[in-house]
């Protein structure tokens, strides 16, 4: 979908839908900034959206904005944001450092969030140090995200169908392979076969280490 997206030249519109003032903020300009997002692992797509200067001007007007209270528009343009400038810079500074703050860091989608706090939960009574985002911050905390990632010997990919569905998620899980961590995919609910996105990253991480079935009582 999203090749054909690009094919169909999608993408000069969606930009639009951002740069003019006439779209809604609260109601277009948001969904359209995740739908750019989602597309931004296109690389054909990453090179587009980086080279429209007027685009760029106004991701970073919206992310720059004083509001105290992030709007669903600034949270969407900081992770885009991220993804188009800091993500690159970040993973060029990866080192070989073994110096980690937590063992583990939780990547979860939040619809999963009851059956993630029991893992933190059990995993902190076991003496593990783990990082878990409990607020659902999406964009806002991007910059966190990738410093809990780099400071976590262990990623838990959750996974989940709305897990697969989260750009955001997706975003997590790429930086997480980018930065060649260990990672720990989790089945949430039984029966579940990951596909997409998400199957291609199971599959294909030659740091995958384990593979575990969460059931309800069997944490």
């Amino acid at each position: 979908v999203k090749v054909e997206l690009i094919k169909q030249n999608a993408l000069q519109l969606l930009i639009r839908c951002i740069i003019e003032i006439e779209f809604d903020p609260i109601k277009v300009k948001p969904i359209v900034l995740e739908i750019l997002l989602a597309l931004s692992f296109n690389n054909d797509a990453l090179s587009t959206l980086r080279q429209n200067i007027n685009f760029m001007l106004t991701i970073r007007n919206l992310v720059n904005s004083t509001n105290s209270n992030k709007s669903n528009l600034q949270r969407a343009a900081e992770a885009l944001l991220w993804k188009l400038e800091k993500e690159a810079e970040a993973v060029a500074k990866l080192t070989n450092s073994k110096s980690y703050k937590y063992d583990i860091m939780i990547s979860y989608s939040h619809s999963d969030r009851q059956l993630c706090y029991q893992i933190h939960e059990r995993l902190i009574q076991d003496g593990f140090s783990v990082w878990i985002d409990r607020d659902n911050m999406y964009g806002t905390t991007m910059m966190a995200m990738a410093e809990a990632i780099e400071n976590s010997e262990f990623i838990l990919i959750c996974m989940s169908d709305t897990y697969k569905q989260s750009v955001y998620c997706q975003s997590e899980a790429h930086y997480a392979f980018e930065r060649r961590c260990h990672l720990i995919p989790l089945i949430m609910k039984p029966c579940y076969k990951p596909d997409g996105w998400l199957e291609i990253e199971k599959r294909n991480k030659s740091t995958l280490s384990t593979e575990y079935e969460l059931f309800d009582g069997k944490i």
